[in-house]
């Protein structure tokens, strides 16, 4: 945890750095800070044992990140890690405590579903900024279909796949409103180009979007198929270390088939995996066992 810790020092730096008067030595120190950020938070964050903790520490650590991104606003490498922050956050904290929540308090369930959707907002805002540092004037580019993607390249991955995810997610939440549906083909083709240029990007993050965003295709036999070997990619690349393709399977897929059996194989073999073998997946599996056992509880709910 020393990095954790020694970001929360440097973060008082920056506040009092605000005010200093040598803005290029304030200018290089963030940008060179948040490279660094940039470099090791994934590490420590993805090998965290306590997902409450890390869940309680997230905001602050985010809003450092924004008053970063205010004095460095060029910085890429910022916007990038807001982006996956703020989606982060929202989705794996936010969307799993409403989901839970909804029945015993659905007031509660909705202000948390509220929040999600504001901190979706944010996070596919930061990323285009990124994007439009790389490449100006592509957020009104996605709309013309004679936009090229062949110029995103392999290192815009990242910044392509968490403003596709967060976009797509805030249209999930503002589906009454038609201008922020009309921007789902713009999230797709960012999520597409990603796909293209590395399917296995973020531990399957992109497979797992696409097995969510397909789950009504299952009865092509083609594309229940590509769902599997999706699947299957996810399971095979962490040598079967990993929760989440299986919760994915179970709550995307099982449910939409109304597969009662599939359904809790899926979820007990996810139940199964030692959620501290591989530390890289630690976080991850923690809070995906803790959904899985959730959904087992619940099962009669999703099945007629």
């Amino acid at each position: 945890m020393a990095p954790v810790k020694n970001f929360f020092l440097v973060c008082i730096l920056i506040i009092f750095l605000s005010d200093c008067t040598t803005k290029q030595l304030e200018q290089n120190f963030i940008d060179s800070l948040a490279d660094k950020f940039s470099a090791n938070q994934s590490d420590v964050i993805r090998g965290e044992e306590d997902p409450e903790l890390l869940g309680d520490s997230l905001p602050f650590m985010l809003k450092m990140l924004e008053i970063m991104a205010e004095n460095s606003p060029k910085n890429v490498s910022i916007k990038t890690s807001l982006a996956q922050g703020f989606t982060a956050y929202a989705s794996l904290w936010l969307e799993n405590d409403a989901l839970m929540a909804e029945d015993d308090d659905y007031e509660y369930s909705e202000h948390l579903k509220n929040r999600a959707k504001r901190l979706y907002s944010r996070a596919w805002q930061y990323g285009f900024q990124g994007l439009e540092l790389r490449y100006p004037g592509i957020h009104d580019q996605l709309n013309d279909k004679l936009f090229r993607r062949e110029h995103l390249k392999e290192s815009d991955v990242p910044l392509l796949t968490w403003t596709g995810l967060a976009l797509v997610s805030w249209i999930k939440h503002s589906s009454d409103n038609m201008d922020a549906v009309s921007q789902l083909p713009k999230a797709l083709s960012l999520l597409n180009r990603a796909f293209e240029l590395d399917p296995k990007y973020g531990e399957g993050v992109l497979y797992e979007f696409f097995i969510y965003y397909h789950n009504e295709q299952v009865n092509n036999v083609d594309k229940m198929k590509q769902l599997i070997d999706y699947r299957n990619e996810i399971i095979n690349d962490s040598d079967n270390n990993k929760c989440t393709p299986y919760l994915t399977w179970a709550s995307a897929i099982s449910i939409q088939t109304q597969n009662k059996p599939e359904f809790k194989e899926m979820l007990e073999k996810g139940l199964k995996i030692d959620a501290d073998r591989r530390p890289e997946y630690r976080l991850s599996n923690k809070i995906c066992q803790k959904m899985s056992k959730w959904y087992l509880t619940k099962i009669d709910d999703f099945f007629l």
